[in-house]
């Protein structure tokens, strides 16, 4: 909600600290402390599944959010001047047409500046643009190769609007473009820290709904039925 209305920048002031953080920590604790403590709990799977799911989704988002990449910064001297460094959160990137971009630093807005080298060299071979009849931009599509440290290369890949591209740890996409001349691509790029663990929750946590909600009353009904039945036979 506060993205929405406020934009990700405010948004961060406001959950990217060490209140919010603290907060998480705390409720991440309460739930473990909910699989110790009541044994109601652990004898029921449906609802064990959906703790444990909100303990997955809590603990990949504290992993992964704006807070913790921040307190794993580190600094560094470049050509004298002293900057911090490590995995970006979030940022952009501008990549002309035949070049190619191997770090990643930080929005200017954003305070401090942040510099991580990428381990491999991401080239915009082509820009394309494609447009509807009445000469409205329809789609704007990325044409990458990656080259990575070692020497091997990645690709083609091919980044659109609600295509991203994944790759080194990192989500590449499609933003904006050049409107004048279409020379060079604009890149959203966000970290995929405790992404996983995230979507792995929330499938605990539906998986868990449905076998309490739906599972465990058939599987109880077939054991009454058969119960019933055993009974009717004696």
């Amino acid at each position: 909600v506060y993205g929405a209305f406020l934009g990700s920048f405010r948004t961060k002031e406001i959950v990217a600290n060490l209140p919010f953080f603290i907060f998480g920590i705390i409720i991440f604790i309460l739930f473990i402390f909910s699989f110790i403590q009541y044994r109601s709990l652990r004898e029921k799977p449906g609802l064990m599944m959906i703790h444990a799911g909100c303990v997955a989704i809590l603990a990949g988002g504290l992993w992964g959010g704006a807070f913790s990449h921040e307190m794993a910064m580190e600094e560094i001297t470049v050509n004298g001047k002293t900057m911090l460094y490590g995995k970006i959160y979030k940022t952009a990137v501008q990549i002309p047409r035949g070049g190619y971009i191997d770090t990643l630093h930080t929005f200017p807005e954003q305070g401090a500046r942040a510099i991580v080298p990428l381990g491999f060299k991401m080239f915009l071979k082509d820009f394309v643009i494609e447009y509807y009849p009445d000469g409205q931009v329809k789609d704007y599509i990325s044409h990458i190769m990656i080259i990575a440290d070692s020497g091997r290369h990645f690709g083609p890949y091919q980044i659109e609007v609600n295509k991203p591209l994944y790759f080194g740890g990192y989500h590449f996409y499609q933003h904006s473009f050049d409107q004048e001349r279409g020379q060079f691509t604009i890149l959203t790029v966000a970290s995929d820290d405790g992404l996983w663990l995230v979507y792995a929750g929330y499938f605990l946590l539906l998986s868990g709904v449905f076998w309490h909600l739906w599972l465990d009353p058939l599987l109880k009904r077939k054991r009454s039925v058969r119960s019933e039945g055993a009974n009717a036979a004696k």
